[in-house]
Formats: C-alpha cells, sequence, structure tokens
C-alpha cells in the first residue's frame, strides 16, 4: 500500500477534501481499516512539499458531523502547508548549520 504522501503527490494535488468520507470509493479500504474506528466523518488531506517534493502531509477531519471544506478551510490548510515548502531538510538544514558554525571556527569537526 502506498503512504499517504505517496498518494498524494500521485495525484499532482495539494488538498484533497472528502465530505462524506465514509462514501468516498477511492478511500474505502483505507476508511474501513481505520478512519471508521475513529467515527471519522470528514476528512481533508494536505500535502506537505519541501522544493517540489511530498515529504509528507497532514489530515483534519471530522467526527461529529459530515462537514462541507469550505474555500477558506481550503486555503488555510493550504497556507499551513506552504509555510514549510521552502525550508531545508533536517539534513541539509544541519549541514547548512555546520558550515556556517566551520567558516566562524565554532565547529572543529564534522
Amino acid at each position: 500500500m502506498l503512504k499517504l504522501a505517496d498518494r498524494i503527490a500521485s495525484t499532482r494535488m495539494e488538498v484533497r477534501c472528502f465530505d462524506d468520507a465514509a462514501q468516498e470509493n477511492s478511500i474505502s479500504d483505507f476508511y474501513s481499516r481505520i478512519l471508521s474506528k475513529a467515527q471519522v466523518r470528514s476528512i481533508m488531506y494536505v500535502a506537505i512539499r519541501v522544493g517540489d517534493e511530498v515529504t509528507a502531509a497532514f489530515a483534519l477531519s471530522t467526527t461529529r458531523a459530515i462537514r462541507h471544506w469550505s474555500e477558506s478551510d481550503i486555503a488555510l490548510a493550504k497556507a499551513v502547508a506552504e509555510s514549510n515548502r521552502h525550508r531545508d531538510s533536517p539534513g541539509r538544514a544541519l549541514s547548512k548549520r555546520r558550515s556556517v558554525l566551520r567558516k566562524e571556527n565554532y565547529w572543529s569537526t564534522v
């Protein structure tokens, strides 16, 4: 089974919204195995990208009632995901910090 981030990346979409998750055929297996146990009614998946690569995803869900995800809900979720888009991966960020510290003679070894 593909990881959630891979499934979102393969659709080339930033956000996938399911107002009535129980009735959505494209996630029926995932719903029956996982979401139904948490009593999820509606769910939105949002891709998190670093550069052009989807590195993760997060989800927003409701359990009390079915929710029609509004344009403002989607815009807020995209803004949260976009805030990470241009950040470096943890390994690259550490490498950059080490490089700066070496230049300042604070880091003597790798």
